[in-house]
């Protein structure tokens, strides 16, 4: 037996069916013309989800094109002015909300908003029945399992772009988009394939791998959003084999990072079908021959040193603080950036990295706090974090279970390193981490590989300073989570001693080569691990180490000499700590 496409979506498309009528019978040979007229966009614009139409062949019609997320698609080619542009916007990002908000989120009176609405509503109808190349049903499918996202994405244009051209080359059949939990992989992936659906005419469909922890069950997976029928278990991968060998289609499949052992599936279709594609997201790469990995980056943020000197509106740019802006304005329709609130807004983003996720989650509590009041609680962030939606996984409902997440897809081994390089306030090299993580306990566990494995699953970033030395940060948010854990370790203190000790000895080291040729190369390996040069003197003091503490400053003070500004940042350090 063959495979065969299974037709759901049930009662409402047969009721459509039904009350065409007359109309289907007359035409039953040819394709029917749908028209769409003002009043039609603008039911479905009011409520995008509830597709109630006084023709139903609109409906109809809506569902035969590939439902609304083609709409949407197709309106993105539509020839709009900007003021109608901004409107279409604001009704995808806040649909079924009153006249009221609408105008005034866009400042506009009453009548203004119902004349920019009405030539809004009529130029839409206009590009939907002159969309003729996509009058059939052949595209439809499409768009068949791909989710319509609640929120518009923001910002993310560059990424876009790349990603779409990565899978244009004919060499790209494997693209994972890999990055830290709350990165926007997922969000991406689905913006990414709505872009480039028309290169697959046989369809994109979208595989959620969030809800099944048993890596048998992804073959199932797979086949249900391809809606083939199987008879049983033992041929399911031989039936999707059998269907996608001679289709051109993309698979999205999301959150792939805990069920690896089943990626061999990834490379058995990719062999057999040779115009198949497939987009993954995974916080952890695949390790699939053929495999091209983008990692997702933050969203784009001005850096904290540079506020006073950028534009007002030039912030308002930003991809991370128009994200926080779009989110609190969903929660709080009087909310909106100004001068006076954007520094802090910048800098709650700033603490949490950029990450979509976290920053959504603290928009959210702008329902009852200014960002002024919101940016010192971010000291616990984790504990601030908290979402309630009751649509969405527990995984994405705070930032402490989006990193648990991954943390228990550890090796016991490799959760000790991750909480051991939470000492590290500046991100570290190899010989440090070695140097302190590396203890009594762990003789037998390889450093590298750790560091290696830690990347490979978005939790550690690698970089490279300016001297050419690789250096292995961690984000903030991320080091807080992987912190708690450390703080549960029976050694900790074990570690934070190896911790001071090493940078003791490497300030002593630099005061040593005060006067020689390599002094300045000193000064500027110590200006690299200040960070954690400060913690570790922190550490000293915090602990009653008089003498370690003094060692400290001996050593550090020609440095401070030679570099007055990270003295004067030790002395405000100093001064936040013993005022607290």
């Amino acid at each position: 037996m063959s495979p065969r496409s299974n037709a759901r979506g049930g009662g409402s498309h047969d009721s459509l069916q039904s009350r065409r009528g007359s109309y289907t019978d007359n035409q039953s040979q040819q394709q029917e013309r749908i028209l769409w007229d003002e009043k039609a966009v603008r039911e479905l614009l009011k409520k995008p989800h509830r597709f109630r139409f006084r023709d139903p062949l609109h409906a109809y019609d809506l569902e035969r094109r590939g439902g609304l997320p083609m709409f949407y698609y197709l309106w993105e080619s539509c020839p709009l002015t900007a003021a109608q542009r901004e409107l279409l916007d604001l009704l995808r990002q806040y649909p079924a909300r009153s006249v009221a908000f609408y105008r005034c989120a866009l400042h506009i009176g009453k009548s203004a908003y119902h004349e920019r609405l009405r030539l809004l509503c009529e130029r839409l109808a206009e590009h939907l029945n002159n969309a003729d190349q996509l009058d059939t049903g052949e595209s439809a499918c499409c768009y068949q399992g791909l989710p319509a996202p609640p929120t518009s994405l923001i910002g993310r244009e560059e990424e876009i772009a790349a990603i779409c051209a990565l899978m244009s080359r004919p060499d790209v059949r494997l693209l994972t988009l890999s990055g830290p939990a709350g990165s926007g992989k997922t969000r991406l992936s689905i913006e990414v394939a709505s872009r480039i659906l028309p290169s697959f005419p046989d369809g994109v469909y979208f595989v959620t791998l969030a809800s099944i922890n048993d890596p048998a069950l992804v073959e199932k997976a797979i086949a249900e959003a391809l809606r083939i029928d199987y008879a049983g278990e033992a041929q399911t991968l031989q039936w999707i084999k059998d269907y996608v060998r001679t289709r051109t289609l993309l698979l999205v499949i999301d959150n792939f990072e805990h069920l690896l052992s089943a990626s061999c599936i990834v490379s058995d279709l990719l062999a057999v079908a040779s115009r198949l594609k497939i987009l993954a997201t995974s916080r952890e790469i695949l390790r699939l021959s053929g495999e091209h990995e983008f990692p997702v980056p933050p969203l784009s943020l001005p850096h904290q040193s540079e506020l006073c000197r950028i534009p007002f509106e030039a912030l308002c740019k930003y991809d991370a603080l128009r994200l926080f802006e779009v989110r609190a304005k969903a929660i709080n329709a009087n909310f909106q950036l100004t001068p006076d609130n954007v520094p802090d807004v910048a800098a709650i983003c700033a603490r949490l990295d950029g990450l979509p996720l976290a920053i959504e989650l603290a928009a959210a509590r702008c329902r009852v706090l200014t960002p002024r009041e919101l940016l010192p609680l971010l000291d616990d962030q984790l504990a601030v974090l908290e979402g309630r939606s009751l649509d969405v996984p527990g995984r994405q409902q705070s930032l402490r279970e989006a990193i648990d997440w991954s943390y228990r897809l550890l090796l016991p081994s490799e959760q000790r390193l991750f909480a051991c390089l939470a000492v590290f306030a500046g991100g570290c090299t190899l010989p440090a981490a070695q140097a302190v993580c590396a203890g009594a306990d762990d003789m037998d566990f390889a450093i590298l590989e750790g560091l290696t494995s830690l990347i490979e699953k978005s939790l550690l970033s690698r970089e490279i300073d300016p001297d050419g030395t690789p250096r292995f940060r961690m984000l903030e948010t991320i080091r807080k989570y992987a912190h708690e854990h450390l703080a549960a370790f029976d050694d900790r203190e074990d570690v934070y001693r190896r911790f001071a000790g090493h940078y003791l000895q490497l300030v002593e080291q630099a005061a040593q080569a005060r006067g020689d040729d390599s002094w300045n190369g000193w000064l500027n390996r110590l200006e690299g691990e200040y960070d954690n040069v400060l913690a570790a003197l922190a550490w000293a003091i915090d602990q009653g180490d008089a003498q370690m503490a003094l060692r400290f400053v001996e050593a550090l003070r020609p440095c401070w000499q030679e570099r007055s500004h990270l003295g004067e940042r030790w002395q405000r350090t100093a001064a936040a700590r013993f005022a607290a």
